[in-house]
């Protein structure tokens, strides 16, 4: 069964935490999606720096926490 993307909402939400530096949308509304495998497969890039690796990983797993993708059937 195909899948499209049909509304993103939460991008300027993500960019605008603290550490984040580039909140990356990978496919458009309309796009016909497939499930996620690989990083090829996913919808979103974050780019977020920390005081340490681990404050850098928490804060872009925070970034893409805001993002909500609709996904129709």
């Amino acid at each position: 069964m195909r899948k499209a993307c049909r509304a993103v909402t939460g991008e300027e939400e993500a960019a605008a935490l603290p550490g984040v530096k580039r909140v990356k949308l990978i496919f458009d509304v309309g796009t016909v999606v497939s499930d996620v495998y690989d990083s090829d497969s996913r919808g979103v890039g974050v780019l977020a720096v920390g005081a340490t690796g681990a404050e850098a990983i928490t804060r872009s797993r925070d970034a893409v926490s805001r993002l909500h993708f609709e996904i129709t059937r």
